[in-house]
Protein backbone atom coordinates (compact mmCIF):
# COMPACT_ATOMS: atom_id res chain seq x y z
CA UNK A 1 0.00 0.00 0.00
CA UNK A 2 3.01 2.64 0.56
CA UNK A 3 4.18 2.01 -2.91
CA UNK A 4 1.35 3.68 -4.53
CA UNK A 5 1.62 7.47 -5.52
CA UNK A 6 0.11 10.58 -6.48
CA UNK A 7 -0.42 12.73 -9.77
CA UNK A 8 2.93 14.06 -9.10
CA UNK A 9 4.54 10.90 -8.04
CA UNK A 10 4.89 11.62 -4.54
CA UNK A 11 3.86 9.37 -1.85
CA UNK A 12 0.24 10.22 -0.59
CA UNK A 13 0.29 12.14 2.67
CA UNK A 14 -0.53 9.44 5.23
CA UNK A 15 -2.70 10.69 8.33
CA UNK A 16 -5.06 9.56 10.82
CA UNK A 17 -4.07 6.36 13.28
CA UNK A 18 -1.30 4.96 10.89
CA UNK A 19 0.16 7.65 10.73
CA UNK A 20 0.20 8.47 14.82
CA UNK A 21 1.65 4.90 14.69
CA UNK A 22 4.63 6.21 12.62
CA UNK A 23 5.21 8.59 15.25
CA UNK A 24 4.90 5.97 18.11
CA UNK A 25 7.38 3.89 16.40
CA UNK A 26 9.79 6.22 15.41
CA UNK A 27 9.98 7.85 19.04
CA UNK A 28 9.87 4.27 21.34
CA UNK A 29 12.83 4.32 22.11
CA UNK A 30 13.77 7.50 23.16
CA UNK A 31 10.28 7.64 25.23
CA UNK A 32 9.84 4.85 27.62
CA UNK A 33 5.85 6.15 28.10
CA UNK A 34 5.00 5.08 24.59
CA UNK A 35 6.04 1.66 26.02
CA UNK A 36 2.92 1.33 28.12
CA UNK A 37 0.74 2.43 25.40
CA UNK A 38 1.41 -0.17 22.71
CA UNK A 39 0.31 -1.87 21.23
CA UNK A 40 -0.17 0.68 18.15
CA UNK A 41 -3.30 -0.05 16.06
CA UNK A 42 -5.59 1.39 13.63
CA UNK A 43 -7.24 -1.08 11.28
CA UNK A 44 -7.56 1.33 8.52
CA UNK A 45 -5.30 3.86 6.12
CA UNK A 46 -6.23 7.51 5.85
CA UNK A 47 -4.85 9.09 2.60
CA UNK A 48 -5.06 12.96 2.19
CA UNK A 49 -7.06 13.07 -1.18
CA UNK A 50 -10.14 13.65 -3.28
CA UNK A 51 -12.19 11.44 -5.43
CA UNK A 52 -9.57 11.73 -8.19
CA UNK A 53 -7.18 10.28 -5.80
CA UNK A 54 -9.62 7.34 -4.87
CA UNK A 55 -9.64 6.32 -8.63
CA UNK A 56 -5.98 6.57 -9.15
CA UNK A 57 -4.76 4.23 -5.74
CA UNK A 58 -7.80 1.56 -6.62
CA UNK A 59 -6.26 1.41 -10.30
CA UNK A 60 -2.50 0.78 -8.85
CA UNK A 61 -4.19 -1.15 -6.23
CA UNK A 62 -6.33 -3.10 -8.82
CA UNK A 63 -8.95 -3.04 -6.68
CA UNK A 64 -12.71 -1.74 -6.44
CA UNK A 65 -13.51 1.81 -4.63
CA UNK A 66 -16.46 2.74 -3.04
CA UNK A 67 -18.06 6.15 -2.26
CA UNK A 68 -19.92 7.89 -0.10
CA UNK A 69 -23.44 8.79 -1.79
CA UNK A 70 -23.29 12.29 -3.52
CA UNK A 71 -26.40 13.76 -0.87
CA UNK A 72 -24.14 13.33 2.26
CA UNK A 73 -21.37 16.18 3.12
CA UNK A 74 -18.76 14.45 4.11
CA UNK A 75 -15.19 14.75 4.10
CA UNK A 76 -14.73 11.33 3.34
CA UNK A 77 -13.92 10.93 -0.47
CA UNK A 78 -13.97 7.07 -1.10
CA UNK A 79 -13.05 4.17 0.04
CA UNK A 80 -11.00 1.07 -1.04
CA UNK A 81 -11.53 -2.40 1.03
CA UNK A 82 -8.14 -4.55 0.91
CA UNK A 83 -7.21 -7.93 2.17
CA UNK A 84 -3.34 -8.70 4.15
CA UNK A 85 -2.90 -11.65 5.40
CA UNK A 86 -6.48 -12.68 5.55
CA UNK A 87 -7.10 -9.74 7.18
CA UNK A 88 -9.68 -6.80 6.00
CA UNK A 89 -9.42 -3.44 6.05
CA UNK A 90 -10.14 0.21 4.32
CA UNK A 91 -8.23 2.56 2.45
CA UNK A 92 -9.78 5.83 3.40
CA UNK A 93 -9.63 8.94 1.26
CA UNK A 94 -10.53 12.13 3.04
CA UNK A 95 -10.70 15.63 1.55
CA UNK A 96 -9.63 17.43 5.02
CA UNK A 97 -8.43 16.86 8.23
CA UNK A 98 -10.72 17.88 11.04
CA UNK A 99 -9.43 20.67 12.99
CA UNK A 100 -6.12 21.69 10.48
CA UNK A 101 -7.25 25.08 8.19
CA UNK A 102 -5.06 25.95 5.29
CA UNK A 103 -2.62 23.27 3.20
CA UNK A 104 -1.76 20.59 4.44
CA UNK A 105 1.43 20.32 1.66
CA UNK A 106 3.42 22.18 3.98
CA UNK A 107 2.95 19.59 7.00
CA UNK A 108 4.35 16.65 5.62
CA UNK A 109 6.91 15.11 6.83
CA UNK A 110 9.16 13.19 4.52
CA UNK A 111 10.24 10.13 6.09
CA UNK A 112 10.73 6.01 5.90
CA UNK A 113 8.68 3.34 7.37
CA UNK A 114 9.62 -0.39 6.92
CA UNK A 115 12.07 0.57 4.36
CA UNK A 116 9.45 2.38 1.96
CA UNK A 117 9.75 6.16 1.50
CA UNK A 118 6.20 8.01 2.95
CA UNK A 119 4.66 11.17 3.42
CA UNK A 120 3.39 11.82 6.74
CA UNK A 121 1.45 14.44 8.76
CA UNK A 122 3.38 15.83 11.59
CA UNK A 123 2.35 14.71 15.01
CA UNK A 124 1.17 18.64 15.82
CA UNK A 125 -1.20 18.36 13.84
CA UNK A 126 -2.35 14.89 14.57
CA UNK A 127 -2.66 16.57 17.91
CA UNK A 128 -5.11 19.20 16.18
CA UNK A 129 -6.98 16.61 14.36
CA UNK A 130 -7.59 14.11 17.36
CA UNK A 131 -8.44 17.04 19.91
CA UNK A 132 -11.26 18.06 17.13
CA UNK A 133 -12.27 14.17 16.86
CA UNK A 134 -12.01 13.84 20.67
CA UNK A 135 -14.45 16.64 21.31
CA UNK A 136 -16.88 16.45 18.05
CA UNK A 137 -17.23 12.70 17.31
CA UNK A 138 -18.99 9.48 19.73
CA UNK A 139 -15.58 7.65 20.45
CA UNK A 140 -17.65 4.17 20.73
CA UNK A 141 -15.31 2.42 18.03
CA UNK A 142 -13.14 4.81 17.95
CA UNK A 143 -9.56 5.30 18.90
CA UNK A 144 -8.98 8.70 18.72
CA UNK A 145 -8.51 8.50 23.12
CA UNK A 146 -6.19 6.41 22.99
CA UNK A 147 -3.83 8.18 20.00
CA UNK A 148 -3.85 11.52 21.81
CA UNK A 149 -2.59 9.85 24.66
CA UNK A 150 0.42 8.05 22.36
CA UNK A 151 0.31 11.92 20.37
CA UNK A 152 1.46 13.39 23.60
CA UNK A 153 5.04 11.53 24.40
CA UNK A 154 5.38 11.78 20.64
CA UNK A 155 4.75 15.57 20.49
CA UNK A 156 7.33 15.84 23.04
CA UNK A 157 9.88 14.07 21.28
CA UNK A 158 9.45 16.00 18.34
CA UNK A 159 9.86 18.99 20.23
CA UNK A 160 13.07 17.46 21.22
CA UNK A 161 14.36 16.63 17.94
CA UNK A 162 13.59 20.20 16.63
CA UNK A 163 15.32 22.03 19.94
CA UNK A 164 18.58 20.05 19.01
CA UNK A 165 18.32 21.56 15.81
CA UNK A 166 18.17 25.36 17.43
CA UNK A 167 20.79 23.79 19.41
CA UNK A 168 23.18 23.42 16.95
CA UNK A 169 21.69 26.23 14.77
CA UNK A 170 20.18 24.83 11.95
CA UNK A 171 17.30 26.39 11.86
CA UNK A 172 15.77 29.39 13.77
CA UNK A 173 14.98 29.45 17.34
CA UNK A 174 10.98 31.22 15.84
CA UNK A 175 10.59 28.02 14.37
CA UNK A 176 10.61 26.02 17.25
CA UNK A 177 8.74 28.62 19.09
CA UNK A 178 6.35 28.67 16.35
CA UNK A 179 5.40 25.04 16.75
CA UNK A 180 5.76 25.07 20.68
CA UNK A 181 3.03 28.00 20.74
CA UNK A 182 0.81 26.24 18.58
CA UNK A 183 0.65 22.94 21.07
CA UNK A 184 0.13 25.53 23.84
CA UNK A 185 -3.02 26.89 21.94
CA UNK A 186 -4.11 23.40 21.46
CA UNK A 187 -3.56 22.12 24.78
CA UNK A 188 -4.45 25.51 27.22
CA UNK A 189 -7.77 26.33 26.35
CA UNK A 190 -11.02 25.05 28.32
CA UNK A 191 -11.49 22.18 25.66
CA UNK A 192 -7.88 20.69 26.05
CA UNK A 193 -8.94 21.37 29.76
CA UNK A 194 -12.01 18.95 29.89
CA UNK A 195 -11.04 16.84 27.78
CA UNK A 196 -7.77 16.38 29.68
CA UNK A 197 -10.00 15.74 33.22
CA UNK A 198 -12.18 13.10 31.42
CA UNK A 199 -9.49 11.10 29.90
CA UNK A 200 -6.22 11.35 32.80
CA UNK A 201 -4.32 12.74 30.00
CA UNK A 202 -1.23 15.33 31.63
CA UNK A 203 -0.64 18.28 29.53
CA UNK A 204 2.17 19.39 31.08
CA UNK A 205 3.96 16.73 30.12
CA UNK A 206 3.93 17.61 26.67
CA UNK A 207 6.95 19.74 26.56
CA UNK A 208 10.21 18.47 26.82
CA UNK A 209 10.94 20.73 29.41
CA UNK A 210 14.52 18.77 30.79
CA UNK A 211 15.66 20.18 26.98
CA UNK A 212 13.95 23.72 27.43
CA UNK A 213 16.10 24.38 30.72
CA UNK A 214 19.12 23.42 29.07
CA UNK A 215 19.15 25.12 26.15
CA UNK A 216 21.43 28.12 25.74
CA UNK A 217 19.49 29.95 22.85
CA UNK A 218 18.39 33.34 24.21
CA UNK A 219 14.97 33.27 22.80
CA UNK A 220 14.34 29.58 24.20
CA UNK A 221 15.22 31.10 27.58
CA UNK A 222 13.20 34.02 27.27
CA UNK A 223 10.29 31.70 26.57
CA UNK A 224 11.16 29.69 30.06
CA UNK A 225 11.40 32.69 31.29
CA UNK A 226 8.07 34.10 31.11
CA UNK A 227 5.99 30.91 30.28
CA UNK A 228 6.74 27.98 32.24
CA UNK A 229 7.70 29.56 35.62
CA UNK A 230 4.58 30.95 35.72
CA UNK A 231 2.92 27.59 35.26
CA UNK A 232 1.67 25.50 32.40
CA UNK A 233 -1.69 26.66 32.30
CA UNK A 234 -1.20 29.87 31.95
CA UNK A 235 1.09 29.61 29.32
CA UNK A 236 -0.04 31.52 25.96
CA UNK A 237 3.04 31.44 24.17
CA UNK A 238 5.12 34.19 23.35
CA UNK A 239 5.38 36.67 20.05
CA UNK A 240 8.23 34.76 17.99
Amino acid sequence: VLKIRDAAGQPYLLIGGQAVNYWAERYLAVEPQLQTLQPFTSEDIDFKGGSDDVQRIARQLELTPGYPPKVQMTALAGVIPFQIGGVKSNIEVVRRIPGVSGSVEALAVQAEWNGRAIRVLDPISLLACKLELVASMPQEKRHDVPHLKILLPCVRAFLNEFLQQVERAEIPARHWLGAVNQVLKLTTDHRARRIASRHQINWPEILPLTAIAKSQNEKVRRFREQQLEGGYKTSKGISI
